[in-house]
């Protein structure tokens, strides 16, 4: 059972493991696992994530307070992204699934104008994207957010759940995709 603090850590874990022919099982967030498997998987390690071409969007289907204060944080700092969100619950109660398929007819408006969309919470991922493929291509720096496009190579997508992540984390998404 191990530890590992710093995202450079994490990078030269799985190194080692690779190198002692490590025969086990990790478990714990995307990071560390993607970590451990990459040396194994020649020619499909993740790309870093690329830059919009046009404006970026957020569309957030997700009532959590975290998502609250990542959305004033944003909004703050990045007044220039157009933002597609639910009212933050007053009482933490859960929304109603009819929310996420709101923020979906709603964002299915606006995402052809926008060259990237960073989407927040399961439910809205899934009521905006529907059940096309998609190609999960890597993750927006080392925040967990992981990064896709349809299959021809388009429609450039950051998802990250509703509750998780510093204040921080939607700022740092957008500005991974040049914003």
């Amino acid at each position: 059972l191990l530890d590992v603090a710093t995202p450079t850590d994490v990078a030269e874990f799985g190194v080692v493991l690779r190198l002692e022919s490590f025969d086990g099982v990790v478990v714990g967030p995307a990071l560390p696992i993607g970590a451990v498997l990459a040396p194994w998987v020649r020619g499909h390690l993740p790309r870093e994530c690329p830059l919009a071409v046009g404006p970026i969007g957020v569309v957030c289907g997700s009532a959590s307070p975290i998502a609250a204060r990542q959305l004033e944080q944003l909004r703050s700092e990045c007044p220039q992204i157009e933002v597609i969100a639910v009212p933050p619950a007053s009482d933490g109660a859960p929304l109603h699934p009819s929310f996420a398929r709101d923020v979906a007819a709603a964002a299915a408006v606006r995402r052809p104008s926008w060259g990237a969309t960073v989407i927040v919470g399961g439910e809205t991922a899934a009521a905006v994207l529907g059940d096309a493929p998609r190609r999960v291509c890597g993750q927006v720096s080392l925040l967990s957010m992981p990064w896709s496009t349809d299959l021809d190579g388009g429609d450039l997508v950051v998802t990250k759940a509703g509750a998780f992540g510093g204040a921080d984390s939607l700022v740092q998404a957008v500005r991974a995709l040049g914003g």
